[in-house]
């Protein structure tokens, strides 16, 4: 995380046995300036909390209870939103700029094989190009 004060990162892949280093503000920041985030073994509670975004869990999505998984799995999310200035929202598009565009994915997947890998590679590529 402290990479992305020298260069803007393009994705930041976070393992459940590291959550007690990441600083949430920060990992919100992150996320609000369109940065793809994945998590290996965390849940959608979790990731809402560290990322501030309550609509990722909905519907009881990855909170453990209807999609349990055996298993290690990753989540990834990440959403982008820009003003018609070309700033990124939010926290608002300045001077009565609207929003231009706004995107947004997630996905989350066991990583028991080596074809879960490739697909959890697939998601990432996939995200890196729709929020650039």
């Amino acid at each position: 995380m402290a990479a992305n004060d020298q260069q803007r990162l393009d994705a930041v892949i976070i393992h459940s046995s590291a959550i007690l280093e990441i600083e949430p503000s920060e990992l919100t920041t992150m996320y609000d300036n369109g940065i793809v985030v994945a998590f290996f073994n965390l849940l959608s509670p979790v990731v809402e909390d560290l990322v501030n975004d309550s609509s990722i869990g909905e519907n009881d999505w990855m909170d453990g209870t209807a999609e349990p998984m055996a298993g290690d799995f990753y989540l990834t999310v990440w959403h982008l939103t820009l003003c018609s200035n070309g700033d990124i929202f939010p926290p608002a598009c300045p001077g009565g700029n609207q929003i231009e565009s706004s995107s947004a994915g997630k996905a989350a997947e066991s990583l028991n094989s080596k074809a879960d890998f490739e697909m959890f590679r697939n998601v990432l590529l996939s995200y890196l190009e729709s929020s650039n």
